[in-house]
């Protein structure tokens, strides 16, 4: 039997197994998450259901990047919609027509406008996608959105160093100022 007063052994004195089978697991004190903490902070911005259903991910630059890569919000908008089904970088995205031109309000013929003037950016590029039954919806290649991209992001970084080096400059100003006037 143990003495009541014998601490708990913490993490680095804890007697760790060599079976597979068994693990020791260790409480850290502290206070017990809320059900709001416990919330990815997604989770806590968009709702929990909304995350739930799903979500994509784009890289920042693409954002930044818009007016450079001189999409306009039609332009940019069809581009994000073809991306929202590229899921693997060795597999090309193939949205049908009908559910671009339905998710946006548009029309099909609409659709293949814009997506011609994002192949005349060179941002994508259409590869026909056809099987035993005939032609399917077809690819779209997005290397070259991708290629636009990693040549810009040397010169955006550049830009943000530069935003962010101003900015310690104008606050070390403004706390000298700061300093200078309370004395």
């Amino acid at each position: 039997m143990s003495d009541p007063t014998d601490k708990a052994p913490d993490a680095s004195t804890a007697p760790v197994s060599d079976s597979a089978d068994t693990a020791e697991i260790i409480n850290f004190p502290g206070k017990a998450a809320t059900p709001e903490q416990e919330l990815k902070s997604s989770e806590r911005r968009w709702g929990k259901p909304v995350m739930k259903y799903g979500f994509h991910q784009f890289p920042a630059l693409l954002f930044e990047a818009q007016n450079r890569l001189q999409l306009g919000p039609v332009q940019f908008n069809l581009l994000l919609q073809i991306l929202s089904w590229w899921w693997r970088a060795d597999d090309l995205p193939f949205p049908a027509l009908a559910t671009i031109a339905d998710r946006m309000g548009m029309s099909e013929r609409q659709v293949r406008r814009v997506i011609r003037e994002l192949e005349a950016n060179k941002l994508i590029k259409h590869v026909p996608r056809k099987t035993s039954h005939g032609q399917r919806s077809n690819y779209y290649d997005p290397s070259g959105v991708v290629e636009r991209l990693k040549v810009l992001e040397p010169e955006f970084s550049k830009e943000r160093k530069a935003r962010r080096e101003a900015r310690k400059l104008l606050e070390s100003v403004r706390a000298r100022r700061k300093a200078k006037f309370s004395a």
